[in-house]
């Protein structure tokens, strides 16, 4: 079997934190306590099956069609806490909606 450990998503300098909490409040993810030092700033998250995200701050925008795709349980809850913090939400039918985090990056999430 083979799965993803983690994708790395670019976000700008100096904002971390308000891209992390998009993943902490609207997906559910977790920041991992145990980042430690990596030498650059940034954040690594804990999706919850094993995986994450890591989110490292870099200069320039992110590219249009960068983006990062989720099978979510949890979609209904999802979409009202995207809703509830005024996150772009677009559906695109077919349990499909598409969303970007603070920084730009394009998030598909799959119910």
């Amino acid at each position: 079997m083979t799965r993803i450990s983690h994708v790395n998503l670019p976000v700008p300098v100096g904002r971390t934190a308000e891209v992390a909490d998009f993943y902490v409040t609207v997906l559910g993810f977790a920041i991992d306590p145990e980042r430690g030092e990596q030498g650059r700033a940034g954040a690594w998250l804990d999706v919850g099956d094993g995986s994450q995200v890591h989110l490292s701050e870099r200069e320039g925008a992110a590219h249009p069609d960068q983006h990062v795709a989720f099978d979510v349980d949890d979609f209904e809850g999802i979409h009202a806490r995207a809703l509830a913090s005024g996150v772009e939400w677009r559906a695109r039918g077919d349990g499909r909606a598409v969303t970007r985090d603070p920084a730009g990056n394009l998030v598909e999430l799959f119910a």
